[in-house]
């Protein structure tokens, strides 16, 4: 657990999990971070959970710290 964090988790649903896993795992390594957990139908990144749906999820807002603008 996570103390001091304001949310534990998120959970975004996507329809192509390979294209998103691609997607997070450059942004991952960029920001110094890895995929954490990998199962059939979903990954994570620290406090965030994708997952593969027929109903991604739609109108969300992400903003992830970086130590530089770069």
């Amino acid at each position: 657990m996570h103390r001091k964090r304001l949310v534990d988790h998120i959970t975004l649903r996507v329809r192509n999990l390979e294209k998103s896993k691609e997607f997070y795992r450059v942004l991952a390594e960029t920001l110094g971070h890895t995929i954490s957990q990998e199962e059939a139908d979903r990954f994570s990144v620290d406090g965030l959970m994708i997952t593969e749906n027929d109903q991604p999820t739609q109108s969300v807002h992400l903003s992830f710290q970086a130590p530089n603008p770069a």
